[in-house]
């Protein structure tokens, strides 16, 4: 099952990163199936690389998130200063 960005969006920072290593981990399964020729339907490696790399945009689009409120938050304070 394909996760797509908008639902990996709402959820927390500590959730992606579990998402992310339990692909991972079937990734690792899927590329063992293959090697021994037991993996009838070889698209689904490419699904969960594709997979992979929306957990990964969306934890790093999260923090990029955080520093730009860190920096707003900084600008405030200096402004009420």
């Amino acid at each position: 099952m394909m996760i797509e960005i908008k639902d990996l969006r709402q959820k927390e920072e500590k959730e992606l990163r579990k998402i992310l290593q339990s692909t991972r981990a079937e990734l690792a399964q899927l590329t063992n199936q293959r090697a021994d020729g037991s993996l009838k339907d070889s698209s689904v490696l490419g699904k969960k690389r594709l997979e992979i790399a929306r957990t990964l945009t969306t934890l790093k689009e999260k923090e990029i998130l955080k520093g730009v409120e860190r920096v707003k938050e900084v600008k405030d304070v200096e402004k009420t200063a």
